[in-house]
């Protein structure tokens, strides 16, 4: 399962399992930023990180967090067109994270 990591920290799993729609999920979810997310159905508030890609000259692919969100059960967060990717997690994740807008994340395999 992929890590999202921060400065070479380890801030969750990447849970790439679960497809999208689905209710439950563990760790974090990235998904198309140009989708809807949405929090119908849902009891509990999630957190979003709405992110733009980025690469380095050797290669290295990264995401830059444009912006945060805590969404409340039954919203509708909109897409957001500079951005690529959304980061899901589950409410005070990102607090726990220590995660900001203008942080550089990665996702590697183990």
């Amino acid at each position: 399962m992929p890590w999202l990591i921060r400065d070479g920290t380890v801030l969750a799993a990447i849970d790439n399992t679960a497809v999208s729609g689905s209710k439950g999920f563990e760790g974090a979810r990235l998904v198309g930023a140009r989708t809807f997310v949405h929090t119908f159905g849902s009891t509990e508030r999630i957190d979003l990180a709405w992110c733009a890609r980025g690469s380095e000259p050797d290669g290295g692919d990264f995401l830059v967090v444009k912006r945060i969100r805590n969404a409340a059960a039954n919203r509708v967060c909109i897409p957001r067109p500079a951005c690529q990717i959304v980061l899901m997690a589950h409410g005070g994740s990102f607090e726990r994270w220590s995660l900001r807008v203008g942080d550089r994340l990665e996702v590697r395999s183990p």
